[in-house]
């Protein structure tokens, strides 16, 4: 069925797609970390919901 709308992906490409989901999911783990960290310690948020989101 997916081959119908879309190539097959080629070895790098599917190894540059892993790494980016990699670096993408924990740029996102350190955005809420350090926003929680924020509101725990100052007792406000370092990034609006927006920014998060």
């Amino acid at each position: 069925m997916n081959a119908m709308f879309f190539r097959k992906m080629s070895k790098t490409e599917i190894t540059n797609w892993e790494k980016g989901i990699s670096v993408g999911f924990y740029t996102y783990m350190t955005l809420l970390f350090i926003d929680y960290m924020s509101t725990v310690i100052f007792d406000r948020q370092a990034f609006t919901s927006i920014i998060i989101l």
